[in-house]
């Protein structure tokens, strides 16, 4: 009886890949900006293939992982500013589902994105306009 009750948490841990559940597919994000002159009217846009997001500099906010190319613009009425940052591969949680043999779980960190991790801090020059 306890082994079918725990049926549905065992399906769903060997579904759900290692790196999604350590990680998750979400991480902290924070822009700095160099040489800006305008701090206060300052926005940042970020985006990737997974969606975008808006920013002020010097303040986290929460970006979803994935494998493509993060692209940072941030403007003021007086400058701009443009940076892309490439994503790691954290490759020992690949070694992790491959060695506990969960092909789908796998499946799911790379599709969620959960292998994959940006710099914490990105730092873009701002030159004017």
């Amino acid at each position: 009886m306890l082994i079918r009750l725990m049926m549905p948490a065992i399906l769903a841990v060997l579904l759900s890949g290692c790196a999604y559940i350590m990680n998750s597919s979400y991480q902290d994000f924070v822009v700095t900006t160099n040489n800006n002159q305008d701090t206060y009217n300052t926005r940042c846009v970020l985006s990737n293939y997974r969606g975008s997001w808006v920013a002020e500099p010097n303040t986290p906010l929460i970006v979803h992982r994935d494998n493509n190319t993060l692209e940072i613009r941030c403007d003021n009425l007086t400058q701009t500013g443009y940076a892309a940052v490439q994503p790691d591969f954290q490759g020992l949680y690949l070694i992790d589902d491959i060695l506990f043999g969960l092909v789908l779980s796998s499946i799911f960190d790379d599709y969620t994105g959960a292998f994959y991790q940006y710099r914490p801090v990105s730092a873009l020059e701002m030159i004017p306009r």
